[in-house]
């Protein structure tokens, strides 16, 4: 796909066109498309979880240090994603506030040892960060990673000619300018806004239905037998060599 169409000035044109029937808006309606564009670019993201905004990030531990500042572009973590890198690994396990709580007053364990719970705390009143909170206290450097998903860089101040995350799909660049247009009621009538708005909420119900990155046949899809009789477990398949009767044979 061409460049130009993943260009914020060229988004940001068509919102203009479709509001005012000119590709060059006014510069203070410029302005305030921009700003829109940028709110209708994450609040898509955000409604889809899409798995192109899904990313991995590694920090380091401090010994004595429990709180780690989270990603710059952190939105929220895929839990259960917290782990060591290196061996012994493991994955720690996410305790919420009234569990986090009780483990915590009850010292349990040793105050500073290898972690093997975590939290997430309040955001930072200085930066907006959302804080990690290892429970024990780590008491070595250790390398781990999570994973989350991150929101679209910001470009309410962009410069024209600056690309949109290339991350966002190309085929719902249309619903940007149009989730754009409709909020601004001032410039449309009742007709356009009424289609506007009912687009753009299509685009968000297909953005989430498109969203998974996995077609055809999925194993957590397969029926499943619980144990009976001694036997194990059994999860089937859906071609004929899997597909068992009730002693578990072949049928």
């Amino acid at each position: 796909m061409a460049q130009e169409t993943i260009d914020n000035d060229v988004i940001v044109a068509r919102a203009s066109f479709a509001l005012t029937g000119s590709a060059t808006a006014p510069s203070a309606l410029d302005t305030e498309l921009k700003f829109s564009l940028n709110y209708i670019l994450r609040d898509m993201v955000a409604s889809a979880d899409h798995p192109a905004f899904r990313t991995t990030v590694t920090f380091n531990t401090a010994d004595g240090t429990q709180d780690y500042a989270t990603a710059n572009d952190f939105r929220r973590i895929i839990e259960p994603s917290l782990k060591f890198t290196a061996a012994p690994k493991w994955t720690l396990t996410w305790l919420d506030q009234q569990e986090w709580d009780r483990v915590h007053g009850d010292q349990v364990v040793s105050s500073t040892a290898r972690p093997y719970h975590y939290t997430i705390r309040h955001r930072d009143a200085t930066t907006g960060l959302f804080w990690l909170r290892l429970w024990p206290v780590p008491g070595e450097i250790l390398n781990m990673s999570y994973d989350y998903f991150a929101i679209p860089a910001d470009i309410s101040t962009a410069a024209d000619g600056q690309a949109l995350d290339v991350r966002f799909p190309a085929e719902f660049h249309r619903a940007l300018w149009v989730g754009m247009a409709a909020q601004f009621p001032q410039y449309l009538d009742r007709d356009q806004l009424q289609v506007y708005r009912a687009d753009y909420a299509q685009a968000k119900r297909d953005l989430r239905r498109h969203a998974t990155t996995v077609v055809g046949k999925q194993k957590f899809l397969k029926p499943y037998r619980p144990a009976s009789r001694g036997r194990t477990s059994i999860t089937t398949g859906l071609t004929a060599t899997d597909l068992l009767d009730g002693q578990g044979n072949s049928v």
